[in-house]
């Protein structure tokens, strides 16, 4: 069974990890944030960057929901 795409369970690996964090502090530098939280900009910023790091083995791609659920888990850090 295929996992959907917007799967909050999605793998991530280490190097995505490293460009979801690059683009969420870039962004917030630039000033697409709002009320301590990511804009829906800065969530289409983060899924541009990590088009095409999936690899050779699949994986869904990083949807917005994916990726809202990994900056519930990276923004305490």
């Amino acid at each position: 069974m295929a996992i959907p795409a917007n799967n909050k369970y999605a793998k991530w690996k280490s190097h995505q990890e490293v460009i979801l964090v690059a683009i969420l502090m870039e962004q917030k530098q630039i000033g697409n944030w709002g009320d301590n939280n990511p804009k829906k900009t800065t969530y289409m910023a983060c899924k541009a960057a990590l088009v095409g790091t999936e690899g050779k083995d699949g994986g869904p791609l990083k949807s917005h929901l994916v990726i809202k659920n990994k900056w519930q888990c990276v923004h305490v850090f």
